[in-house]
């Protein structure tokens, strides 16, 4: 079995809302109990609908943010211990790629200089050893020359994209984070992109963790699928037992919104309770957060807060009435 790149502990992550001071302090829980395990050259895909946590999550694996609970490690060093020297190398094997390409690029700044700002930063080569690198990555990534003097308006949204990508892979990380990097783009544009994370996946040994709303692109890429839900993760499995054999309520839910060809192929249809058309409209249930939407609730389900267990040989769920 591989090794694992990425550990996590408990790990939990909230914010306050601000309101008047002479209100009551109240937090919103965005990561919440996440222990998981992400192997050395897999693809973890991680999906689930917007709001659940799943950007917050890639995040506090790359100490982009700070747990509020919980331990993350790389390769099994806790990286809340690391000095400034050990922090500023785990940048450099740790990478992310966003959603938006645009908002993550300097307007100002020709698309080969962002391209090469990683290596200044981690004073990597001299300026001619730095511009092979650049040509180099830009290359594998299908940028010309050209392309590289360009600003970031000048190139279109695939373009762009995979100058993010170069950005990110230029320092030869162990571990990205694709953080919906295809929601930005067209359909044809989508494949193209896809298919480059692949290569570039197999060519350098990389692992990513792969977020999104897309199930159908999940299911293409990721090796295993993390489904999210209000900051917990419900399910996990490898993706073909997931989709084969969905357990958690909530899985079972996204995974009828697929879209298909046509209305006879679709069969056990799901449906969720009316009273919560987006999550936070109700107050959560102090149990199972996803009782007050669940069809198959029982009555300690508003009280017991379930806990992950292995149903199926790597197949994890966190539900009370499974």
């Amino acid at each position: 079995m591989n090794q694992d790149i990425i550990t996590t502990y408990r790990l939990s992550k909230s914010y306050e809302l601000s309101k008047g001071i002479f209100s009551k302090r109240s937090f919103i829980q965005a990561v919440n109990d996440v222990s998981i395990r992400i192997r050395k050259g897999e693809i973890c895909g991680v999906v689930g609908e917007s709001g659940c946590g799943k950007s917050t999550l890639g995040r506090l694996l790359l100490r982009l943010e700070e747990p509020t609970s919980g331990k993350v490690f790389f390769n099994g060093e806790d990286i809340s211990t690391f000095s400034n020297t050990s922090l500023r190398a785990f940048r450099r094997k740790t990478q992310i790629i966003f959603q938006d390409p645009y908002a993550s690029l300097n307007p100002r700044q020709p698309v080969g200089n962002a391209i090469e700002e990683g290596l200044l930063i981690h004073n990597i080569g001299t300026p001619v050893e730095r511009k092979e690198l650049v040509d180099e990555i830009s290359e594998i990534v299908g940028l010309s020359k050209e392309q590289l003097q360009l600003y970031p308006h000048e190139l279109s949204g695939g373009q762009r994209q995979r100058v993010c990508i170069a950005r990110a892979l230029i320092l030869r990380p162990e571990f990205v984070v694709c953080d919906e990097p295809l929601s930005a783009l067209d359909v044809s544009i989508q494949a193209q992109i896809i298919n480059l994370l692949l290569d570039l996946q197999e060519r350098y040994q990389l692992t990513y963790l792969f977020i999104s709303h897309d199930l159908s692109i999940v299911r293409h890429l990721a090796d295993r699928i993390m489904v999210m839900y209000l900051g917990y993760v419900v399910e996990e499995a490898p993706k073909e037992e997931l989709f084969s054999n969905p357990l958690h309520p909530y899985t079972q839910v996204l995974l009828s919104s697929i879209p298909v060809h046509h209305p006879s192929l679709r069969k056990g249809v799901k449906f969720v309770s009316k009273e919560l058309l987006r999550h936070g409209e109700i107050e959560p249930s102090r149990g199972c957060v996803f009782e007050p939407r669940c069809p198959i609730k029982q009555q300690r389900c508003k009280k017991d807060i379930p806990e992950p267990r292995e149903v199926f040989p790597y197949h994890y769920v966190r539900c009370i009435a499974i």
